[in-house]
């Protein structure tokens, strides 16, 4: 929607105030965005989500505009290419621990990119939105464009809808945030069972050094032994530790020789 809509405001010819100002206010919001996340959640802060990934578009995707429309339609079958080749024929092709840094991870090229609440790369969504230029470009050259603006014409809801996009998406995770919290006040979600992450974190420590099978056992095997005596909560809430009880130490060797 973002590469198509980029062609409708600049068809037939681009509005260089209108695309600044709209380019301005996504990337002013997506800068608010990084610093309020940067805040609330330091360690999963929004480096590069939907509307950075929007302006940084709409900046490469206004220069497709001007060329011919060949170049949209290559530049599309490229971007097509690569993300086939990336997921079906050579999967990892185009992943690079070298760009796993925030600086490099918003091209869409690395490996294991540092956590985001929303992480919204150019590769591959380029594609996307490089489709929609095409598509757009298309139309433009045919009936399509004019049997849409009849659509939009009006008091069509939609079409005034999509007007205010931008307000919708900045309100809609608030809004829909506070409705699932009130509706956790009326209905609570069930607490965590603390034995899943027991026996989760027991294996992933495990794993290190023994089979799964084993780790399997191995945790199975304390888990039950410490509910059994009573000691599984009081480990949980640290009111005793693993490494300084002896009836803990016990229960470890003895599921270790079982588990093997």
């Amino acid at each position: 929607m973002a590469g198509f809509s980029l062609v409708l405001a600049n068809t037939p010819a681009i509005r260089w105030r209108p695309f600044a100002k709209r380019v301005g206010m996504i990337a002013a919001a997506a800068i608010a965005i990084s610093i309020v996340t940067y805040i609330g959640m330091a360690d999963e802060w929004i480096y590069f989500g939907i509307l950075h990934c929007i302006a940084a578009l709409s900046l490469i995707g206004i220069v497709f505009v001007r060329l011919p429309m060949a170049f949209t339609l290559i530049a599309t079958i490229l971007l097509a290419g690569g993300w086939i080749t990336d997921i079906f024929y050579m999967p990892g092709s185009l992943d690079w621990d070298v760009l796993d840094p925030r600086y490099f991870a918003w091209l869409g090229f690395s490996a294991l990119p540092a956590r985001s609440n929303d992480y919204v790369p150019l590769f591959p969504w380029a594609l996307a939105f490089f489709t929609g230029l095409s598509a757009a470009r298309i139309a433009v050259r045919t009936n399509l464009l004019q049997y849409l603006a009849r659509l939009g014409s009006g008091t069509n809801p939609v079409a005034r809808a999509g007007r205010h996009s931008l307000i919708f998406y900045l309100v809609h995770q608030p809004v829909l945030f506070g409705l699932v919290y009130l509706l956790s006040l009326v209905a609570p979600a069930p607490k965590p069972d603390p034995s899943v992450g027991y026996l989760r974190q027991c294996q992933a420590s495990c794993i290190q050094s023994a089979t799964e099978s084993i780790c399997r056992s191995f945790c199975q095997c304390t888990l039950d032994q410490m509910k059994s005596k009573n000691l599984f909560e009081p480990l949980q809430s640290g009111k005793i530790r693993a490494d300084s009880s002896e009836e803990i130490q016990g229960i470890a060797q003895q599921c270790t020789d079982q588990a093997q």
